[in-house]
């Protein structure tokens, strides 16, 4: 029951029988690792680590345990903490291609490019058609500046998804910074087309068609993205900029 209504993203109910059937086995692992996954759900990170640490007094090389913390300790950002768990794991698993794009998130997270690259290409080693590890690849190769391999990758993406907004959003941004504006606008352009209640797809629409000064157009869509995160610092400086430019040519 716990399971059902954890994949049902109903955590309050999911606790209740988690912790019904640890009345009658306080230390059944099974449930603890559920429980402790319902809590990461909920973002209830330091409950979350207080009961795969519980699950690890027990059995102190748990697989399953031993990952979700290290799961923990990404999304607290950090991230030499994860890595060291998800090396521990692939100690005893290898081949998992899951953890190994943990682990080239965690590397990423330190800033060691090369060796998160490394850690995704054996991750798609194993399991080639993986869009996570697509993905990161892609963003990491953007990031480092090797934007025709990271086009290469996303490309990769689009054929085993062509409608896949976070890739066309991607493409659109390595464009962008190859300063391939109107390709950028093409991409970004078809990624709000599939998700027009996108905040950050706007604000990428608005940033290039102030660059291809396109100003009115421009403050379309900064208006748009403001509407969906009105607090956003990046549309509010852009929206500014913005109304200098006009200003200025006026």
């Amino acid at each position: 029951m716990g399971v059902l209504f954890s994949d049902k993203q109903d955590f309050d109910k999911a606790l209740y029988y988690f912790d019904k059937a640890l009345s009658l086995d306080t230390n059944n692992i099974h449930v603890l690792v559920q429980k402790g996954l319902v809590f990461y759900g909920m973002k209830k990170f330091d409950d979350a680590l207080s009961v795969f640490n519980k699950v690890l007094k027990i059995d102190p090389e748990n697989q399953y345990a031993l990952m979700n913390k290290g799961l923990v300790f990404l999304e607290i950002c950090k991230f030499n903490e994860a890595l060291n768990l998800f090396e521990k794991c692939l100690d005893n698993d290898p081949e998992n291609y899951s953890l190994w794009l943990f682990k080239a998130h965690a590397l990423n997270g330190l800033n060691h490019f090369k060796e998160a690259l490394e850690s995704l290409n054996i991750s798609l080693k194993f399991y080639p058609k993986n869009m996570s590890a697509l993905l990161k690849k892609g963003i990491i190769l953007d990031r480092v500046g090797c934007y025709d391999e990271a086009l290469d990758v996303y490309y990769k993406c689009l054929k085993l998804d062509s409608k896949h907004v976070g890739v066309l959003n991607n493409v659109g941004e390595v464009y962008y910074h190859k300063k391939e504006y109107n390709k950028a606008l093409e991409y970004y352009d078809k990624a709000l087309t599939l998700e027009s209640e996108n905040a950050i797809i706007l604000f990428n629409m608005a940033r290039v068609s102030s660059d291809l000064k396109n100003y009115d157009e421009s403050l379309k869509y900064y208006d748009k993205a403001l509407k969906l995160n009105p607090n956003d610092e990046y549309s509010l400086k852009g929206r500014e900029e913005v109304l200098k430019k006009i200003k200025n040519n006026n």
